[in-house]
Formats: C-alpha cells, sequence, structure tokens
C-alpha cells in the first residue's frame, strides 16, 4: 500500500524536470519607432568625412515636431518645413543690415501667429504682415544670369513681379531675386562671332538693347558685348525701305 503513494510523487518530479522554469520575470516589448508627420529635406552636399556619426536613430530621438533626417553629414534632428504655405508674399526689402549671419526669430510660416509671414527683414527673419494680391506677372523675360555671387543663401529683396515698380520684374540677379527693368529687344539679329580676343573675360559695354544709342544693338562681339550698328543685311525685308525692295 506505501508503493502506491511513491509513483504520484515520483510524476510530478518528472514533471518539473521537463517543464521549462518559470523565473517570473516579463520581458519587455520592443517598441515600434514613431514617425512624425512631414517630410525630410532633400540633400543637395554631403560633407567629406567618410561614415560620419549619427545623432540620432529615429523621430521619438528628436525634441518637439523635429525629425530624425540624413543632413549630409549623418542622420540629426532637424525641424522639417511644413508643407502649407500662408497666402500672400513677403515685403520687399530696400537695405540689409552689415551682420554677418543674422539670427532669425522665425523659420517657417507656421511659427508666426494669424495671416502672419516668416519673411526676411534687414538683418534675419521674422514674422511680417504679407502683401495681399500681389501675384501679378508682367510680360518680358529675365536676363541670363551669367555668375553667382559666393554669399551662401543670399537675401531676395522681392518675391513677385507685383513688388516691382513700372515695369520692373524680380528676376534672379546671381545674388538673389531683385527687382531689375527686363530688356526689350530691338529689331534685327546681331552678326555671328567667328573670332575671339585673348582677354579672359572681357568687359561688357552693354548688357541690353536699351542701353544702346538708335538703332543700335547690345551684341556679343570678338572682345565682350558692345553696342553695334547692323548691318541692313541683318534686318528682315519687312524692316527695309519700301524703295530698297523695287
Amino acid at each position: 500500500m506505501k508503493s502506491a503513494g511513491i509513483f504520484p510523487l515520483m510524476g510530478l518530479l518528472t514533471l518539473s524536470m521537463v517543464l521549462p522554469s518559470w523565473s517570473g520575470t516579463i520581458l519587455p516589448v520592443q517598441q515600434i519607432p514613431r514617425v512624425k508627420p512631414r517630410t525630410c529635406p532633400v540633400v543637395t552636399v554631403r560633407c567629406k568625412m567618410l561614415n560620419p556619426p549619427n545623432r540620432c536613430e529615429s523621430d521619438s530621438q528628436c525634441a518637439g515636431a523635429k525629425k530624425c533626417c540624413d543632413t549630409g553629414c549623418g542622420l540629426g534632428s532637424v525641424l522639417t518645413q511644413q508643407v502649407s504655405v500662408k497666402s500672400g508674399t513677403c515685403p520687399l526689402i530696400a537695405s540689409t543690415c552689415r551682420m554677418i549671419n543674422p539670427p532669425d526669430k522665425c523659420k517657417e510660416d507656421c511659427d508666426c501667429p494669424g495671416p502672419m509671414k516668416c519673411c526676411m527683414s534687414v538683418c534675419g527673419k521674422e514674422c511680417l504682415q504679407p502683401n495681399q494680391g500681389t501675384t501679378l506677372v508682367k510680360s518680358g523675360t529675365c536676363p541670363v544670369v551669367p555668375f553667382r555671387c559666393k554669399m551662401y543663401n543670399p537675401p531676395n529683396h522681392c518675391e513677385s513681379d507685383g513688388q516691382c515698380t513700372g515695369e520692373e520684374k524680380c528676376c534672379d540677379t546671381g545674388c538673389g531675386l531683385n527687382c531689375v527693368l527686363t530688356p526689350k529687344e530691338k529689331p534685327g539679329t546681331c552678326p555671328l562671332v567667328t573670332v575671339r580676343c585673348l582677354v579672359m573675360n572681357p568687359p561688357n559695354r552693354c548688357d541690353h538693347d536699351q542701353q544702346c544709342l538708335g538703332p543700335r544693338k547690345c551684341c556679343e562681339t570678338s572682345c565682350g558685348r558692345h553696342c553695334i550698328l547692323l548691318h541692313r543685311a541683318c534686318f528682315t525685308n519687312r524692316s527695309r525701305h519700301p524703295q530698297e525692295q523695287q
């Protein structure tokens, strides 16, 4: 009769050896990184450092509305631009301060209260009241920019043609946007240039036809642009005198 009680005890010992032991510790659930809204900016330049260090790995490691984006020199927390832009255009800035890299009081329109926009001011960006209804596109073509200044992100003195007076247009000047008087071409065709002078980047004596007196046109010569009087063969038949066509 005593041997009958031994079998249940041996069964329990065998079951305890087969089943895994329970330590009572709950393993943490792996958290899925939260992806914040907006899109990282496009990287246009890369640093020369090989395998630059990352200052973040996911958006959850960035404070506020910042996202973990590629900065061109490793991952870093950046404040992405908001897709929505408030209506209106920034006011015209006639002059700028002499401070190098002045501090900005805002980064984008969403940083400004109400209808105010984040605009370039005399000294850095700040929230300003925009101009409404200045999206007029004037006739004419902006001149070709032959060079660029060495300033990084030069300030713009206009954003649309409606901010420019008279017939001036808001054009790229090579050092930011500015109001310029677009040239109006005179009739005729400039002659073909077959030879060049040995001067490196010869100076131009004119930029467009409006700077030339009378029927003269601003044409490319063998040594820079000059105001020249075209030969009659350069004009079309309609521009000739009626007696010359007979």
